[in-house]
């Protein structure tokens, strides 16, 4: 007599079930398994998380698509922040990105739609593609000397943003870095940098205004040592710009 058909367990959630059965026990459980198949690994997902003091790499995916997230914490101790580390954390509201970190590499905040605020180290050299795509919320961002370049696509559809000042260390933009910045107000930076920006394709932001610095007027010739020399029973005087 043939026997009966062995039962197929259910699955409830198919796109992880392989993983689950695989996985070996937590003592043979190599690092690379979670840094691909876990994002939240090693820091877990909840509403406010704290990162301990002495990590230096949040790596690739850490947090991405941790729904719960509102605010987290970053020592002072990290100096790496690896690609899609916030991927769509729709709930986060602000960072503080601590110094010494100097990229902020492809997708790391993408999709972060109620991130209003993030502080920028002066230790940042790089700004990735995608960094800050579709942070709708964002209301304000400093960008700090020393920036070198920012790549494609990395504020797209910040429809929040107001205004946005390029240091003079940036001197490269990619395609449409600032497209569908809708309320994009006031856009500053040197003429070569407004240039790019145009030739980039910032365009869709309704109201545009593309301004370069105001011109400082020169002070003049430095006057001679014999005619700035003042008694000394009397204030000396400033010497200021014409």
């Amino acid at each position: 007599p043939s026997s009966a058909p062995t039962p197929v367990p259910s699955v409830e959630s198919p796109s992880v079930a392989p993983f689950v059965e695989q996985t070996p026990s937590p003592s043979e459980t190599p690092y690379y398994y979670y840094y691909y198949y876990s994002p939240h690994f090693p820091f877990g997902c909840s509403e406010s998380i704290t990162i301990p003091d002495g990590v230096t790499t949040i790596p690739k995916n850490a947090f991405s698509e941790c729904k719960e997230l509102k605010s987290v914490t970053i020592p002072s101790s990290v100096q790496f922040i690896e690609k899609w580390a916030f991927y769509s954390c729709e709930n986060l509201e602000r960072v503080d990105v601590p110094d010494g970190v100097e990229r902020i590499p492809r997708g790391v905040f993408q999709h972060c739609f109620r991130l209003t605020s993030i502080t920028l180290p002066s230790s940042l050299k790089f700004i990735g593609e995608n960094a800050f795509y579709s942070c709708s919320s964002l209301l304000e961002l400093d960008i700090p000397d020393g920036v070198n370049e920012i790549l494609k696509q990395t504020f797209y559809s910040c429809r929040s943003l107001t205004s946005l000042t390029l240091p003079s260390s940036v001197g490269s933009i990619g395609f449409e870095a600032f497209r569908f910045c809708r309320n994009l107000l006031c856009l500053s930076g040197n003429d070569v940098q407004l240039t790019m920006v145009q030739d980039a394709g910032a365009v869709n932001c309704d109201h545009l205004c593309i301004s370069s610095p105001s011109v400082v007027p020169s002070p003049g010739p430095v006057p001679s040592v014999e005619s700035t020399f003042v008694p000394s029973s009397e204030p000396s005087a400033t010497l200021s710009p014409g």
